[in-house]
């Protein structure tokens, strides 16, 4: 005679499987900076990791895609193509920027953040260049703190 065990479990489905692993990854990569000796500081981008650079999102320019604090990941492997998000440096404000190539140029890339009604260039920020380009996102994580 078998018996079946009436002890109640969680079900699978209960377990969000994808913050847990957004978790995961944020906890691991921390774990990866502090590991290597990497520090927040506040002229981003900064942390470099073992595949590529890691950086907080400043501002909610690029919403929906991605909201500002969440964690970009990105590398300087492989070549800018239109519509990748990039990473660069406005080096008129001193600022780097998380944005979009719209447009590749003769002056360099047009960038615009999602969640603007403008381009960057109408505002006086100058074309993402060669020299001002960091990399291009690989992954960005809404950090759950």
């Amino acid at each position: 005679m078998s018996t079946k065990s009436t002890a109640p479990h969680a079900a699978q489905d209960d377990v969000d499987w994808d913050r847990l692993f957004r978790v995961s990854v944020v906890v691991f990569l921390l774990f990866l900076c502090s590991m290597v000796g990497v520090g927040f500081a506040d002229r981003m981008p900064s942390h470099e990791i073992p595949f590529g650079y890691a950086m907080t999102a400043g501002t909610g320019s690029m919403e929906p895609t991605m909201t500002g604090g969440e964690l970009v990941i990105y590398t300087d492997w492989g070549e800018v193509e239109e519509g990748d998000i990039i990473v660069f440096e406005d080096a008129q404000r001193d600022i780097d920027l998380v944005h979009r190539a719209v447009e590749d140029t003769e002056q360099g890339w047009v960038t615009k953040g999602d969640a603007n009604g403008y381009l960057d260039q109408d505002r006086g920020i100058p074309h993402a260049t060669e020299e001002t380009i960091y990399g291009r996102e690989l992954v960005h994580i809404d950090l759950p703190f």
